[in-house]
């Protein structure tokens, strides 16, 4: 590069430039766990003939079927349960025939037992998915699944797939719940969202859920009973914090705009509803703030993982909650060589239905891979979609404007682009960086450098303390509460029905 550009810049200003460029960021080192160990090993199994001792395992809830198999055919051959002590005796038979390698498939969430124990002893273990091993193996059946596996695996003719350690594998779960409990409270905000708009509210109680003080006035308006009830709430929420207010005319003037709203909703019968799904959606709110708390602390013990979180904060359009899944999903991007296949396993790539060289990629997205890395990517896309300026949004509106995509498909595609640059920035080990203006390289920096310091400040504040204890008593406490409303409801019953035919109501199973 240097040589070609001799002529139209010197050279010492050449070098001067890349003295100016900022340092990449360093990559902490992190001790080696048993998985990334033989990571090099399983990932080298695709293609390669094996001329030592291998074994497979078909894995099932109760029997394991494994078969040790050489160049020469099979060794041994046995059945054994899946729990502690057969696992045990899978281990004991390893060590004995000399085994290099063992394959299995990922069954449901049986194969977790195995696949820890014997990476735990130290044994390398290829996972491979069932659909893979089915498709290399032909017609499957119980009695020579172990069998057909191993030769597979002896030939080379397995491809690994994902696999994780006993703390990823309970940060994946975390994660997956972490994305469930955001949509639960989704749905409660849309559904207080259908609310507000048959009342007719101003913007100021319309864009309540936005912040932790307009959420406590809305739970509080659900109770208040006279207007100054409510005026002693706002002043005391409005007292602190940014945005404060002082003036007594303006606190007046707020007073006046939620009570409106309250006298609307009770006139619609609205306001027992408001009620539930305030409670509903603070409930998924605290579940999904425990969730990401757990996968938080879990970034504050693996350098590693940290610094590929704060890759992904780079990029405008995902937050804490969006890269936390697609890590925990992705385990290790040494797994997927190429973009390409990261989006095979993912599943946003055409599915393909005939044969011959010449192949046609025109059907709906292959659906056959991680859907829940699939979603959060989708997500991204289109939550850059609705962004002021953005490079996926740009992407996707030409496919709408020039293509003739529709809206969903174009941002599926947009979804395909942003999990290309995830797998640039993971495998580069670098930040994400645009080629724009001036503004738009200062209003990255600006949301990075937020997105950073939000990470850092919840990493500060992290306690050792376990999450269990504390929900206890929250749990004890809506028992509690429950209990006295199914009194309540007996209570109406035998009211309205008799005594005799409420006690039969409540008595029965379900009922009350």
């Amino acid at each position: 590069m240097i040589h070609a550009l001799q002529g139209v810049v010197e050279v010492s200003e050449i070098e001067s430039i890349v003295e100016q460029l900022p340092a990449p960021l360093a990559t902490p080192v992190q001790e080696a766990s048993p998985v990334q160990a033989n990571l090099d090993l399983v990932l080298r199994a695709e293609g390669k003939r094996w001329d030592d001792p291998i074994m497979a395992i078909d894995v099932h809830k109760e029997p394991l079927a494994w078969a040790v198999a050489t160049p020469e055919g099979i060794e041994d051959e046995a059945m054994t349960e899946n729990n502690t002590g057969g696992i045990g005796t899978v281990i004991a038979a390893c060590r004995n025939h000399g085994v290099k390698m063992v394959a299995m498939e990922s069954t449901s969430e049986y194969w977790l037992l195995p696949y820890w124990l014997l990476t735990e002893a130290g044994i390398p273990v290829l996972v491979a998915n069932p659909l893979q091993v089915k498709a290399v193996m032909g017609v499957k059946t119980d009695k020579l699944d172990a069998r057909r596996i191993a030769f597979a695996l002896r030939d080379g003719r397995l491809r690994p797939s994902v696999a994780c350690t006993r703390e990823e594998y309970a940060l994946r779960k975390d994660m997956r719940q972490l994305v469930e409990q955001v949509e639960y409270a989704t749905q409660c905000e849309q559904r207080i969202q259908q609310i507000f708009h048959k009342a007719d509210v101003p913007d100021l109680v319309g864009n309540a859920m936005n912040s932790q003080r307009g959420r406590s006035i809305l739970v509080s308006v659900t109770g208040c009973r006279t207007r100054d009830e409510l005026l002693g709430v706002v002043t005391a929420e409005y007292s602190m914090y940014k945005g404060r207010i002082t003036d007594p005319v303006e606190l007046e003037i707020v007073t006046d705009t939620y009570w409106d709203f309250s006298n609307r909703v009770r006139a619609n019968g609205d306001m027992e509803r408001l009620a539930m799904e305030l409670d509903s959606f603070l409930a998924h709110e605290d579940k999904a703030l425990v969730l990401e708390r757990n996968g938080i602390m879990y970034a504050k013990q693996h350098p590693a993982f940290l610094q590929d979180l704060k890759y992904l904060l780079t990029f405008e359009g995902i937050g804490r909650r969006t890269a936390l899944p697609i890590l925990a999903e992705l385990v290790n991007i040494r797994y997927f060589p190429t973009a390409a296949k990261l989006a095979k396993w993912t599943g946003l790539v055409p599915g393909v239905y005939q044969s011959g060289h010449r192949k046609r990629a025109n059907g709906k997205i292959y659906k056959g891979g991680n859907k829940y890395l699939r979603r959060a990517v989708w997500l991204v896309a289109q939550r850059c979609f609705g962004m002021r300026e953005n490079i996926i949004k740009q992407f996707i509106q030409h496919l709408i404007r020039d293509k003739h995509k529709s809206k969903m498909v174009a941002i599926t595609e947009g979804a395909h682009k942003v999990l290309t640059i995830i797998h640039a920035m993971l495998t580069r080990q670098e930040p994400f960086t645009v080629i724009a203006n001036e503004e738009v390289i200062k209003r990255q920096e600006r949301n990075t450098k937020r997105k950073w310091s939000e990470v850092e400040r919840m990493m500060m504040g992290l306690a050792e303390e376990e999450i269990v204890p504390r929900l206890v008593p929250r749990l004890k406490a809506r028992l509690e509460a429950c209990t006295n409303m199914e009194r309540i409801v007996a209570e109406l019953a035998a009211s309205l029905l008799g005594n005799i035919d409420a006690d039969q109501i409540v008595s029965e199973p379900g009922g009350g």
